[in-house]
């Protein structure tokens, strides 16, 4: 079975990324929604890629969210994403575009879990 671009460009296990960033990104490189990923050229496809690496290593971690309904209350924990692996998809970002001679994505250093910080009294 063949990707489509959009499905190659869900390259992260258990992170789906929203349908609209990932047509932003295929406009970015003018790139058709829909098409084989194989029908892509390489650079474009290496390019697009960074992106949504990049976009993930942005990513906030942790947290939770809770719904009510009536009488009943739900709710539901966000994913972790802990610093070293934000690191790793920025370097892997960051690989794909020096491949093709494209300036390094900045650090996301400003980005931290700061759940530790929840509950204090100040």
């Amino acid at each position: 079975m063949a990707l489509t671009i959009d499905q190659y460009l869900q390259p992260i296990p258990n992170v789906t990324f929203p349908a609209n960033y990932v047509l932003r990104v295929l406009e970015m490189f003018a790139i058709t929604p829909g098409v084989l990923a194989s029908t892509v050229s390489q650079r474009n496809k290496d390019l697009a890629e960074a992106e949504m690496w990049y976009a993930a290593a942005q990513m906030t971690s942790g947290g939770s969210y809770s719904k009510r309904i009536n009488n009943r209350s739900m709710s539901e924990n966000m994913a972790t994403i802990d610093k070293a692996t934000r690191t790793q998809w920025l370097e892997t970002a960051n690989a794909l575009r020096a491949k093709w001679g494209v300036a390094a994505f900045k650090s996301t250093e400003g980005i931290y879990d700061a759940s530790f910080y929840w509950g204090i009294v100040r």
